[in-house]
């Protein structure tokens, strides 16, 4: 088995890439606000390819626009005046960016104990990862994003740590707020339909697959595992992502792939082992069949 850690992007390739990024104990707060449209068409700190993150991120789209695949099953674009929200052990591909777009971005080591994991949790029922807060909750979180600038490029202090995991915690229970908000006025106008049962077994279907699909792939499994029938769930998973239960577990394996792939130097038979394939030959068979390319082509795209 493979043992190392993969990254959207790690805290020190970020502090070498420009643009105005502070860091302090576990903690990076990055913006582009100062550079040319040049340098933003040529410096992306979120990589070209699908990497698996090791801490959270709050991003704050200012203007223009970002595109990312998540998990690889969906598309998330968050636009000018939208807050998102990605989670610790996510895999994301960052697709493009708009010329203009300007942004901030806060992120913590998910070894911080903060309240992520309550907007983690609200983000999962309510099938959101993004939204367009209110007046008041963009501008707190705008707040407190300079005031932990002011406080990380500052001079060391005795509570400078506890200081910053505050107005983390703070960031994070003020968007978690505000999700809830977006989504119950959403609700009185009869357009969001997230928050329901359905939602539920697809994300307890998701968060299920990414613990168990090196050794459990069969659609039987998951349904015992979740008190269902293989055809209920084969339902609810297809009209969620519009794929099947086979489709979304080949897919989530496909994308582990590419990860170590992308990410490490690691053999193939080594990689062949650490997703649970029978054998080397296998999983070049099995990820060509998906991709069209066998995994040393795809490594060295």
């Amino acid at each position: 088995m493979i043992k190392t850690s993969y990254t959207l992007l790690d805290f020190p390739a970020l502090l070498h890439i420009g643009g105005n990024s502070s860091f302090y104990d576990g903690i990076m707060i990055f913006d582009n606000l100062d550079e040319s449209q040049a340098a933003q068409a040529s410096q992306n700190p979120f990589g070209d390819k699908p990497l698996k993150l090791n801490f959270n991120i709050v991003l704050i789209c200012l203007s223009g626009y970002l595109d990312f695949n998540m998990d690889g099953r969906e598309s998330l674009s968050v636009h000018a005046g939208e807050i998102a929200v990605f989670v610790h052990g996510q895999i994301a591909e960052f697709k493009k960016a708009h010329h203009s777009t300007k942004f901030m971005m806060i992120a913590s080591s998910s070894e911080i104990k903060t309240n992520m994991d309550c907007i983690a949790g609200t983000c999962a029922r309510l099938g959101l990862m993004s939204h367009i807060p209110e007046k008041q909750y963009s501008e707190t979180v705008s707040d407190i994003y300079r005031l932990m600038k002011r406080l990380i490029d500052g001079e060391e202090t005795k509570y400078k740590a506890q200081i910053l995991g505050d107005y983390l915690d703070i960031l994070y229970l003020t968007i978690n707020e505000s999700f809830l908000k977006y989504s119950s006025k959403l609700s009185l106008t009869g357009s969001f339909h997230h928050a329901n049962r359905q939602t539920e077994i697809y994300h307890a279907f998701v968060s299920l697959v990414k613990r168990q699909f090196r050794q459990h792939r069969d659609v039987g499994y998951y349904a015992n595992a979740l008190c269902l029938s293989a055809g209920h769930l084969s339902r609810v998973v297809k009209h969620q992502s519009g794929k099947t239960v086979g489709e979304w577990i080949k897919d989530y394996i496909i994308l582990e792939a590419k990860v170590l792939l992308k990410s490490t130097t690691a053999a193939i038979y080594q990689i062949s082992d650490t997703l649970n394939f029978p054998n080397t030959s296998f999983f070049c068979k099995y990820f060509k069949e998906k991709t069209g390319m066998t995994p040393n082509q795809y490594r060295n795209t």
